[in-house]
């Protein structure tokens, strides 16, 4: 075995999850040598990933994988393109950069959940704030102010921003300072991965200096010898072994798909495709959850103002394309006697409130198949979001060639609790525009086409019809090699020696928040175990 064949520790999967375990890992051992490999491309200097004004275009493009689901039954059979990040830094180098943790139930549901105390909220703190820079409140308790992802918030003085503020307060939420405390309930300043005009993500701020990198490689499988890895092949035929351990980061979706090729999966399903059984892992794929969402127009009153993306006067103010042309998320429960009626209908129960998140864009956005009718600076667009969902979904295999992408199946709103929750957040987020702060700002909702306006007074019918017509995703995919089943407390895979998973496939549970910082934090906690397991 030549040196540049054998590593220390190779980690499969150069996403947000991936540079960080190689950056803290290399930097825990300077004289250990640790592998980065990446089917996508080294983008970090490319003007695409780092302009916030390029995010909205990236969909599609070489940087992503166009992951196409299966048609969903409660989306009108809909078959939606669930993009995954596909470049150095993954998901962190093409999201828009919202910053969130969600509520701190859902981490103590996960702990409970798996027998482990390091994964509730509290214990996890410190990997949340090892990760950040953050930008607001001198609050040492809750918040990180020399970590590598530098964030910011708000400042660019967009001209909507108090009054969309006092539609989202008018319907009773509360002012919440900090979304990121571990009480994420009410209206909040958006904090972002955008930094001084610049994405600042995992690939660029992560020290990767002295590992090494194979981007443009794709891992065609692992190699396990008597429950043991032994390194991975390559689709071009390479094998590069590993001394200590192999880790995979591939993201929620190319995860499951690599182990399952490898024969780490349910015997049946690798059976049918002819894949020597490995290791038995019947949870493997499974537990897919993602966040769906939907989003309505809403014309303003006086858009020669220059209130939107689009017109002429916001487009000459440089200052505002810095970040999201937002300002605020605000978060909510859903009704009590709505989510009893679903528990009823599902035969099961929430025990969390982290529901509904509704934020409001200056510019028009897609809702869900149907572009927006124009981009003059006519329209805003209000997001909603249902998290903690209860849905599940499953990866599987389509062949045994690693080329094939999975069939992807999240069974988006398969459960009354994730329908009644995002027809609660549609009908919230109409009331405050109906609101009469939203009705200083902004007209009735402009519909797509063939449909009719919705206002706070719809039937839940209407407001069911346009879902199932329009829902979309967050692209926020996870759980499918989820803590507990697939992996120990410490995400090592079940079964086989020398073999972890860190990404977003390992949450057990659905968090309620957009996903990186979360995973920051899963990443900066699972890189100290494996330091510590080598010590």
């Amino acid at each position: 075995m030549s040196d540049d064949t054998t590593f220390d520790y190779i980690i499969v999967g150069g996403g947000l999850c991936g540079c960080v375990l190689a950056a803290r890992i290399k930097n825990s051992f300077p004289h250990r040598t640790v592998a980065l490999i990446e089917t996508g491309s080294d983008a970090r200097k490319s003007p695409d990933i780092l302009s916030p004004s390029r995010a909205f275009a990236l969909a599609g493009t070489k940087y992503h994988y166009t992951n196409i689901t299966t048609p969903q039954k409660h989306l009108n059979y809909r078959s939606i393109p669930l993009a995954t990040g596909r470049t150095l830094g993954g998901g962190s180098a093409v999201n828009y950069g919202a910053w969130t943790r969600g509520d701190k139930s859902g981490y103590d549901e996960w702990a409970a959940m798996v027998g482990d105390e390091r994964w509730t909220y509290n214990r996890l703190l410190p990997y949340f704030k090892r990760a950040e820079t953050y930008p607001l409140l001198q609050d040492k308790i809750n918040h990180g102010y020399r970590g590598p992802i530098h964030l910011s918030s708000g400042g660019r003085g967009y001209p909507l921003r108090d009054h969309v503020r006092d539609a989202m307060l008018a319907v009773g939420l509360p002012f919440n300072p900090d979304q990121n405390c571990g009480n994420p309930y009410g209206v909040s300043p958006l904090v972002e991965s955008w930094h001084d005009g610049e994405r600042s993500f995992a690939a660029n701020t992560y020290d990767l200096s002295g590992v090494k990198l194979f981007t443009d490689s794709q891992v065609a499988t692992i190699i396990v010898r008597s429950k043991k890895v032994t390194g991975v092949r390559l689709v071009n035929n390479r094998t590069l072994h590993t001394r200590i351990e192999t880790i995979v980061s591939c993201g929620a979706i190319r995860t499951p798909q690599l182990l399952m090729l490898s024969g780490i999966g349910r015997p049946d399903e690798l059976a049918r495709l002819a894949i020597p059984v490995q290791v038995e892992s019947t949870e493997m794929g499974r537990n897919l959850h993602d966040h769906p969402s939907i989003s309505l127009w809403f014309p303003l009153r006086t858009p020669e103002a220059g209130l939107a993306v689009g017109s002429d006067k916001f487009m000459a103010n440089s200052k505002y394309f810095d970040g999201n042309p937002m300002d605020w998320f605000s978060n909510a429960p859903a009704p009590q006697l709505e989510m009893r009626n679903a528990a009823k209908v599902d035969g099961q129960r929430s025990l969390r409130e982290d529901d509904i998140e509704i934020s409001c864009m200056y510019v028009a956005t897609p809702t869900g198949p149907h572009p927006p009718p124009s981009m003059d600076g006519s329209l805003i667009t209000l997001s909603i979001c249902g998290l903690s969902t209860t849905s599940r979904g499953r990866v599987t295999l389509t062949s045994a060639d690693p080329d094939d992408p999975p069939v992807v199946d999240p069974n988006y709103l398969g459960t009354e609790h994730d329908r009644a929750v995002l027809r609660a957040g549609v009908r919230l987020a109409l009331e405050m525009m109906d609101s009469a702060a939203g009705k200083r700002f902004a007209k009735s909702e402009l519909p797509p086409s063939q449909f009719s306006p919705l206002n706070s007074k719809s039937s839940d019918d209407a407001l069911d019809e346009r879902i199932r017509a329009c829902a979309w995703t967050y692209y926020h995919p996870a759980g499918t090699a989820s803590m507990g089943t697939v992996v120990d407390t410490e995400c090592r895979v079940k079964g086989v020696e020398g073999l972890r998973v860190v990404d977003a496939s390992v949450l057990p549970v659905s968090i309620g928040a957009h996903l990186q910082a979360v995973l920051y934090g899963v990443a900066e906690r699972a890189a100290e175990m494996i330091v510590a397991d080598t010590r």
